[in-house]
């Protein structure tokens, strides 16, 4: 949560201060990006090599590297990259702020829903396991409710002090945004986020 909140305040900073325009994307954009990254992802552990090798230490030919890879997938020149990836960016952080938001929401009213999936597995292994005895069923059962509900009270006590803010940041930032470029990323989002996370 706190990381969601953190990068949705930098970037609400930076609409409020003009730093930032967002530019409307196009799917060409989004397929220019992933192309770029990808690429990108190959040339980076070169980079500055040459610069070693040849003695020179200004970088020159790491940025034509990387400039001639943004170029090939499609795009102008680095900042035609840089505006495209900061509006992807920010798209993806909407999204992702949307979708905690309601996944903590969700954990409000019942933190059963938001119990990892490998947990729950575990719990109706154990339940349907036939070598457990009831007296340990009722025992596990009653041990993990105990433990859910103290967390689900800190959680509680944790999310009402932070919500507000996470809120009122996101809504902030998804008015001065770009709802089309929130629906054109949408239905890429896990494409995106592999990219983005280098896979």
């Amino acid at each position: 949560m706190k990381r969601i909140v953190g990068l949705l305040t930098i970037a609400a900073v930076c609409l409020s201060c003009g730093f930032v325009k967002v530019r409307s994307l196009s799917d060409a954009d989004i397929d220019n990006f992933l192309t770029a990254n990808a690429a990108l992802r190959q040339v980076g552990p070169k980079l500055g090599l040459e610069d070693i090798n040849s003695g020179q230490a200004d970088g020159q030919a790491g940025f034509a590297q990387v400039e001639a890879a943004i170029k090939e997938a499609g795009f102008s020149g680095y900042r035609e990259f840089v505006e495209v990836t900061a509006a992807i960016g920010a798209a993806v952080s909407v999204l992702e702020g949307q979708a905690t938001v309601a996944t903590y929401d969700a954990a409000a009213q019942d933190i059963n829903a938001a119990m990892p999936p490998e947990m729950r597995v575990a719990f109706d292994e154990f339940m349907n396991d036939p070598n457990n005895t009831p007296e340990m069923k009722a025992a596990f059962e009653a041990q993990l409710r105990a433990s859910l509900g103290e967390a689900q009270a800190n959680f509680n006590t944790e999310y009402a002090r932070n919500k507000p803010f996470a809120t009122a940041v996101l809504e902030f930032f998804t008015k001065n945004g770009n709802d089309a470029n929130l629906e054109l990323v949408r239905p890429r989002l896990r494409e995106i986020t592999a990219a983005l996370a280098g896979q």
